[in-house]
């Protein structure tokens, strides 16, 4: 079975995700992703999404985290079906 990605910037508030590729990754993003414990296959709920600025504003492992519009252009998500 094929599996669909989406972009963790073009998924709603309430989604519950789990993080599954990176695009155009690099050393900076590896670091910055391993500094706050975020590693494929963590699972994660989209709590807000700044209309601003798109900041996306997520809940995992028992903590919450900003992440840039520029970072969650980069982290592709498979989104858990209800």
């Amino acid at each position: 079975m094929k599996q669909h990605y989406k972009r963790l910037c073009d998924c709603k508030t309430e989604d519950k995700v789990k993080l599954a590729v990176l695009r155009q990754s690099s050393k900076e993003l590896l670091t910055f992703l391993d500094d706050r414990g975020l590693s494929l296959g963590v699972a994660m709920k989209i709590e807000n999404i700044e209309i601003y600025d798109g900041t996306v504003v997520i809940l995992y492992n028992d903590k919450g985290e900003s992440l840039s519009q520029k970072v969650s252009e980069k982290l592709m998500v498979e989104v858990e079906s209800l």
